[in-house]
């Protein structure tokens, strides 16, 4: 090597020398460099030399020197350090460095993760700090769970509701209430808990059933004889469901359980006759008729003393009050009317100024027949 020579581009401000040993010795090129911060940059260096040769040979050789600024404060993640099942969350590095690293190989300022533990290095390659270690924890997912009654008799909605509380609901009805009313139909809710994290519950199905109405009709129908028997019929309603069974009960004795019932009356008197029908969806509902029993006829009295003591106070005439609107008029001796009702129950009790004496009464009852006839009063 005869001669040497170098250049730097663009200009650089540390000193730079050439060591040459002599002729047809290899020719050294020294860096001497102590950068500032007005050295940061990229450089291209050029070294050349030529032999003595004939003739002579020149070898250029070219490398890039890059002067980086080494970061003074190490990067810092941020971002939520709790992430929902299946789902990510965004980190990221402070500073505006030219190059980051993150702990499981990618690059960039930030990164979407799961649950895990999280590094990053920031600045120039050979020059990065390292950040602090960044956990996500992985969050508890909701596991909503639909309450309440889901069958109900009554045709009336029935409430639902969830089995834990949440942060927030939106039900497949659109309402976003913690419970709702339901009518018949297929059910999920939506909820959010304190974590942020979602789930939809299991569909339940909802029946809400109207409940039948119980009605039966008698054969004679109406107030019958002592030793009539009577046939009563089932005329209950479904009301969109079917009835599939009867219970019948006379005087609060159980009777049948058909639809139709037959029973032969031998004592005079008012007979609770009461029908329970319940629906294949379960649903129930109950009839009472007091049947009215009428005895063969009206005892008719002859005296009474309303004077208080509490024994043969009233008018009585026995069997008068299985008789619905059954008139009766009572007149003194010279015609003149002391008392009247249209539907006489055995109640009038005379006051003092009726005096004693013989009084006269027309009962007439609602088949047509007719009493008359004379009673006393006495005091």
């Amino acid at each position: 090597v005869t001669t040497a020579d170098f250049s730097v581009d663009p200009p650089l401000s540390a000193p730079i020398t050439v060591q040459n040993s002599g002729p047809g010795l290899t020719t050294t090129l020294r860096l001497d460099l102590t950068p500032t911060l007005a050295d940061t940059g990229s450089y291209v260096i050029t070294y050349s030399a030529t032999d003595n040769g004939v003739p002579p040979l020149t070898s250029t050789v070219s490398v890039v020197l890059q002067v980086s600024e080494v970061p003074t404060v190490a990067p810092v993640i941020t971002g939520d350090t709790v992430v929902c099942p299946g789902r990510t969350v965004e980190l990221s590095a402070s500073g505006d460095h030219p190059f980051y690293e993150w702990s499981d190989g990618r690059t960039g300022r930030s990164i979407r993760v799961g649950p895990g533990t999280y590094r990053v290095s920031a600045g120039p390659m050979s020059c990065a700090l390292l950040s602090d270690t960044f956990v996500v924890h992985a969050a508890q997912a909701p596991a909503p769970v639909i309450d309440g009654v889901l069958f109900s008799c009554g045709g009336q909605p029935t409430p639902l509701s969830t089995t834990e509380p949440y942060a927030s609901y939106r039900w497949s009805t659109g309402e976003r209430t913690p419970t709702i009313l339901a009518g018949t139909g297929t059910y999920t809710v939506d909820v959010t808990n304190d974590q942020g994290c979602t789930a939809v519950s299991a569909p339940v199905n909802v029946l809400v059933a109207a409940d039948p109405t119980a009605y039966f009709m008698g054969e004679p129908d109406g107030a019958v004889p002592r030793g009539t028997t009577v046939i009563y019929s089932d005329r209950s309603e479904g009301n969109g469901g079917s009835v599939v069974a009867w219970s019948w009960r006379i005087d609060g004795v159980a009777a049948g359980t058909d639809s139709t019932l037959s029973i032969t009356f031998d004592t005079p008197g008012f007979h609770p006759i009461t029908l329970v029908v319940t629906t294949a969806d379960g649903c129930t509902h109950t009839y009472t008729y007091v049947q009215v029993v009428l005895p063969e006829g009206i005892e008719r009295p002859n005296v009474f003393t309303p004077n208080g003591d509490g024994i043969n106070d009233a008018l009585v005439f026995e069997g008068v009050q299985f008789h619905a609107n059954a008139s009766l008029q009572v007149m003194n001796r010279w015609g003149q009317e002391v008392f009247s009702s249209a539907n006489y129950k055995n109640t009038w009790r005379p006051s003092k100024e009726i005096p004693e004496g013989t009084y006269y009464y027309i009962l007439r009852l609602p088949d047509g027949r007719e009493y008359t006839g004379h009673v006393t009063l006495l005091r």
